[in-house]
């Protein structure tokens, strides 16, 4: 069995005020989070993106990534029907697809582990950039309008920030590993404990670190997108120990004005770059407790600022361990979108998506 975890960031950025109010959601378990398993039986490997995209008075059209240890797949799905394989022609050996979204029922955009930006029309899949480094996020707001983060970790290449118009890229910055852009003039982007913002102009940067217990943490996800004006929430991973992992996992808000620490998860690290709008000002995101554990789902609600933990039948109750990689909230609405794997009784890896009706 094995796993490749991918280190996505995202970051942001505004004027921080440490003595802002916090306030720390409290952590509840969730019994019947209606969940359901939804994906092919007996296929093996990893999901690691998935995406989906209203259509035609309502249908959603859902897509989900796997990898089976050599190159990566697509599977697609209209109105809950049957799921269809299909192969990316364009895809490497040992590539993933790290980050995806729908544009159109037959218009995917999709960001891979090896650095490249593709694209499929209809079933012709086309290669719209390749950088010398792995992108650990992006941001596809249109097929004109894309923004790349990358990894700036040894071995791994400077990729920085860069934009797609539709016609050519450009680089925006060095050195920030990942982020999330909400439009052109307002991308958010992160190093470290450091959130840094963009307005078209120039960056504005600041440091979370006195939100946090200690120095040795990282900004794993920011999330700007999925419920129009919502408030960008940034997730950070604390690190008892200077290997990593250990938690806390910290959820930070900004509301406009400065920073707020809204909820803390004791234990684990926050998946990178995997956090879904709830449809209604909250959000949600996996967090990891290490190998052989199960995943975690977590539900941060703004209303009442609670933190729930969801079951995945398989997946958050594998004994074996598991892994949830990503999460797509449906359209505007309440229903979501998750992969991952499970591990099978032979050690083996298998594939899971997962529907909130």
């Amino acid at each position: 069995m094995a796993r490749k975890m991918l280190k996505v960031v995202a970051g942001a950025a505004a004027l921080l005020s440490l003595g802002a109010g916090v306030a720390n959601a409290a952590t509840t378990s969730a019994t019947a989070s209606g969940w359901q398993s939804v994906g092919r039986s007996g296929v093996g490997g990893e999901v690691t993106a998935v995406t989906s995209v209203m259509y035609s008075g309502g249908k959603v059209a859902e897509f989900a990534f796997a990898f089976h240890g050599t190159k990566p797949s697509m599977y697609t799905r209209s109105g809950n029907g049957s799921w269809a394989f299909d192969t990316i022609n364009v895809a490497k050996t040992g590539e993933r697809i790290v980050s995806a979204k729908a544009i159109a029922p037959n218009e995917v955009l999709a960001a891979t582990s090896l650095g490249r930006v593709l694209k499929r029309t209809g079933q012709t899949w086309t290669v719209l950039g390749a950088f010398g480094a792995e992108i650990g996020s992006a941001s596809f707001l249109s097929a004109s309008n894309v923004w790349v983060f990358g990894t700036s970790a040894k071995g791994g290449g400077n990729l920085g920030v860069w934009h797609f118009n539709g016609k050519a890229w450009t680089r925006v910055a060095k050195g920030y590993a990942n982020g999330s852009a909400q439009s052109s003039k307002s991308v958010w982007a992160a190093s470290g404990t450091t959130l840094e913002h963009w307005n078209g102009a120039k960056w504005t940067a600041t440091s979370v670190a006195g939100f946090l217990s200690t120095r040795n943490a990282t900004v794993s996800t920011i999330f700007t997108g999925g419920c129009g004006g919502c408030a960008p929430f940034a997730i950070v991973s604390e690190h008892a120990k200077p290997a990593g992992g250990g938690g806390p996992v910290v959820v930070l808000e900004y509301n406009g004005h400065a920073w707020v620490k809204v909820a803390t998860y004791a234990s684990g690290s926050a998946v990178p770059g995997a956090a879904a709008a709830d449809g209604a000002a909250g959000l949600w995101f996996p967090v990891s407790e290490g190998a052989g554990k199960p995943a975690r789902l977590l539900h941060y609600g703004n209303a009442h600022r609670t933190l729930t933990v969801a079951t995945l039948p398989g997946l958050t109750t594998d004994p074996a361990g598991s892994a949830i990689s990503s999460i797509a909230q449906i359209g505007a609405s309440t229903r979501e979108l998750a992969g991952g794997d499970a591990v099978g009784a032979r050690g083996n890896l298998i594939a899971k998506i997962y529907y909130l009706s």
